[in-house]
């Protein structure tokens, strides 16, 4: 198995073994608000060069579930333009669309956001209307390798690999919240989707009652990642903090 990245997906992905000859891409554009033109590129690009040098092997792609919802953003039209890409190149394939991952990373990630505001005792400000399908990025690695190890024909259209239940933000931020003890005041805005992830077809590969499945998956998902994110990372967040305000306090902002 050969891993293209460096970030949560890839290192989730190099903790296990396969005896397959598959090429996993875990590199490339994953914030959802992405717009910059150089950023989608800089993905086909890196696409174009593993693809030219690794013909014969698997190709795993990941996509994302949000190609679903009605506002089709520049991230969306992205991965859309990528999800063909490789059909057309890959001579062996699997996509794998997925909703919002969560694991231990500081980044703009919707959960680790949340976690990050929560802790600084930040406002949060939340759309009314979104809902999401955060998933533990361990049950992506172990599901996907799964698919590729039991042989299931590559090529296939794609694959939704995603909880049964979708949870508001809203919903998310509270329960962070209350982890965390915070004092963050959440503000509630106009805006905000929520689409339907048929994800049927990932029934027919793994059992019915895996824990994606599960009513209560979401928030179990939380639970195991919230206090575990703010370990890692609040010695890195207070520092931030007191450079800010030193800034603030430099410039007579404050």
């Amino acid at each position: 198995m050969i891993i293209v990245g460096n970030g949560l997906l890839a290192k989730e992905f190099s903790k296990n073994k396969t005896d397959d000859d598959v090429l996993i891409i875990a590199s490339g554009v994953s914030n959802s608000k992405e717009i910059k033109e150089e950023e989608f590129v800089r993905e086909e690009n890196l696409i174009r060069d593993v693809l030219q040098m690794h013909k014969n092997l698997k190709i795993v792609f990941f996509s994302t579930c949000s190609i679903m919802q009605s506002e089709k953003t520049p991230y969306i039209l992205h991965k859309i333009k990528m999800e063909q890409l490789i059909r057309n190149l890959a001579m062996s394939h699997y996509i794998f669309r997925l909703p919002q991952a969560v694991g231990i990373v500081n980044n703009n990630t919707l959960v680790s956001n949340l976690v990050k505001n929560a802790y600084l005792n930040n406002r949060i400000l939340i759309q009314n209307d979104a809902f999401r399908n955060p998933l533990d990025v361990e049950d992506i690695s172990r599901i996907v390798l799964k698919v590729v190890e039991t042989k299931i024909p590559p090529n296939r259209d794609f694959l939704n690999i995603s909880p049964s239940n979708e949870i508001r933000v809203l919903d998310i931020a509270e329960e962070i919240r209350s982890l965390l003890c915070s004092e963050s005041k959440i503000i509630l805005v106009p805006g905000g989707e929520r689409y339907s992830i048929d994800n049927s077809d990932l029934k027919r590969y793994i059992d019915e009652k895996d824990r994606i499945f599960s009513e209560k998956y979401s928030v179990e998902v939380i639970r195991k990642y919230a206090n575990k994110i703010v370990e890692k990372y609040s010695c890195q967040w207070e520092k931030e903090r007191i450079f800010n305000r030193l800034s603030q306090i430099r410039s007579g902002a404050i």
